[in-house]
């Protein structure tokens, strides 16, 4: 490729991947030498992408983390539950002990008339 020089005023309005050498040449982004600042996007694009990984990981093993305690919450409460309807079982024979109560009470009736009481 020819070389072509360019003046400073030019070299204002150039996109970043184009540099310009002394002398006013054009050199691509590809030309640069290495070391030089044409990696600084790739490296902030790197920065940016490990802090974002680091960022989702943070968020994930916390949410983890709560699902784990809220777990074991859950067994507790399962199991406090299940306390309670053992100790409240005996209530579910109250209805039978009313209606054997009932039927007494209407048998001793029965016998008070039946003695002319």
């Amino acid at each position: 490729m020819a070389e072509r020089g360019i003046d400073s005023h030019c070299a204002e309005h150039l996109p970043d991947s184009i540099g310009v050498q002394p002398g006013g040449r054009l050199v691509t982004l590809a030309e640069h030498a290495a070391g030089e600042g044409h990696m600084f996007g790739w490296n902030l694009g790197l920065i940016i992408g490990l802090v974002v990984v680091v960022v989702v990981v943070l968020v994930v093993s916390t949410i983890i983390v709560l699902a784990a305690r809220i777990a074991k919450q859950a067994e507790l409460a399962t199991e406090a539950f299940d306390g309670a309807r053992v100790t409240t079982l005996p209530l579910w024979d109250v209805q039978k002990t009313n209606d054997s109560v009932r039927a007494i009470i209407r048998a001793a009736r029965t016998a008070r008339g039946a003695l002319g009481g």
